[in-house]
């Protein structure tokens, strides 16, 4: 806690010299800490229970969204304890231009843009990449390019994209050591230590064949999207997208090594693969009731990979994904007031993965690696209370997998300690009716191969 608190009065400092010499600065500094319950981690145990420290930083010119101007946020984190990680990521650093008229926006370099409700509810990483070092808060990141924001007419925007480049979202850092493939984060999915040959367990041993740098990110892509919107109670998006599967795959290839100690040496190479996504979401707001319902449509169909005889790579079948969220205010003549209450549920058909190829390391119809989709079919419940004219928030999510019977619960109390500084705590809970080794591999398992990160959390942040 004093390293978080040092820091934050630093960053503050430093900020506050900005605020000085440039008053047309708004913006926001956040420091987090987090600390599990157990110190399991994967396969192994870590002999102290890690501690992760993350800070971000958000700043825009005055009158961004009047008349444009740039925009950036950084965040980054470290893991204090038995082995030291460290990430940093540019989620938003772009420069907006709008005309005269207002009617038409252009922007270039990296820019967060609403592709997608059903994206931003459910974090499900499609449309925009994330930063995934802590799996159950993603931040969302931008797509790099050059973008144009155009008012056709007074109900009808259309938003074009085009890049030549792509930067993939990034997970938890990890490297190799006595030729295994390890990782110190509590997000990591470890890759099979053992695969049984001839009735025999044997080791696997492993190297990452890098490819070039332009091979992972000088791949052109677009998308676009239209929005219709009639008065403020009704809208309906249409959007499109061409362009690499935002997390990067990897493929394997290994041989059984009788020489020596009998052992499979496997080569992971990773790979990116583009896909066709579309999308059909509609928003109606009920003034009535002071409820507002949302509904999308997303199909991502991957473009099919040739496997080999001696590469074995992950195969994608086409996922049609449908979500509906309602979302309730309690006016301000209710005793209730200033509290708002979601539901949602989340539907996915298709989108199973397999290993082709080579020699396969998962289950005979599954995959070695992570499933792309970390929910299939869920409910979630939320809600949100601001109490004391704003100056206390109580914040909860909980999450029901149906497929594979497991649940998040996720709470949060956030306060204004003094003018604008703020505090918050809060806890994150995972449970599993299946454990992993029982699912069925060609679905996620995501909340069953890490219902061993239960945790507690706690912050500041200073808003100039």
């Amino acid at each position: 806690m004093f390293f978080l608190v040092s820091g934050f009065i630093s960053l503050v400092q430093v900020c506050s010299l900005v605020v000085i010499a440039n008053a047309e600065v708004d913006g926001e500094i956040d420091l987090r800490g987090v600390s599990y319950f157990s110190n399991v981690r994967g396969e192994q145990t870590l002999t102290q229970t890690p501690m992760h420290l993350f800070g971000q930083i958000k700043s825009v010119s005055d009158n961004y969204r009047k008349l444009g101007g740039w925009h950036f946020s950084g965040g980054g984190g470290i893991t204090l304890g038995e082995f030291e990680d460290w990430f940093f990521d540019v989620p938003s650093a772009h420069y907006l231009w709008k005309t005269s008229a207002v009617s038409t926006e252009y922007a270039a370099g990296r820019k967060i843009e609403d592709w997608s409700a059903l994206d931003s509810t459910w974090n499900m990483g499609l449309w925009q990449p994330r930063m995934r070092w802590d799996y159950l808060e993603p931040e969302t990141i931008g797509l790099v390019g050059l973008s144009t924001k155009l008012n056709i007419t007074k109900n009808i925007n259309l938003f074009l994209l085009g890049s030549p480049i792509d930067v993939p979202e990034r997970g938890p850092n990890f490297f190799l050591r006595d030729q295994i493939i390890f990782s110190n984060s509590p997000w990591f999915s470890p890759v099979p230590r053992e695969v049984v040959i001839f009735n025999q367990v044997t080791p696997v041993s492993y190297l990452v064949d890098y490819p070039a740098l332009s091979d992972l990110l000088v791949l052109p892509n677009g998308g676009l999207k239209l929005d219709w919107i009639s008065s403020e109670e009704t809208r309906i998006s249409l959007a499109y997208q061409y362009k690499p599967i935002n997390q990067v795959l990897l493929g394997y290839s290994g041989y059984f090594d009788i020489q020596g100690v009998p052992q499979v040496p496997v080569t992971v190479t990773p790979k990116r693969i583009y896909h066709h996504l579309a999308g059909l979401e509609t928003t109606q707001k009920i003034d009535s009731i002071d409820m507002k319902v949302d509904f999308s449509y997303n199909v991502d169909s991957p473009v099919s990979q040739d496997s080999s005889d001696t590469e074995s790579i992950p195969q994608y079948q086409i996922a049609h994904i449908l979500s509906a969220l309602f979302r309730y205010d309690f006016d301000s003549s209710s005793l209730l007031q200033g509290l708002e209450l979601s539901a949602g549920y989340l539907h996915l058909f298709g989108g199973k993965v397999h290993d082709v190829g080579g020699t396969s390391l998962g289950s005979q119809q599954g995959s070695a690696f992570e499933s792309r989709f970390w929910l299939y079919r869920a409910v979630r419940l939320g809600g949100e209370w601001k109490l004391n004219e704003s100056f206390t928030k109580i914040s909860g999510t909980y999450i029901r997998e149906l497929l594979v019977k497991g649940s998040i619960l996720s709470l949060k109390i956030k306060h204004n300690i003094y003018r604008n500084f703020w505090g918050y705590v809060g806890v994150d809970l995972l449970g599993a009716d299946i454990v992993r080794d029982e699912a069925d591999s060609r679905f996620p398992d995501f909340i069953s191969r890490y219902r061993a990160n239960d945790r507690v959390f706690g912050g500041l942040s200073y808003v100039f």
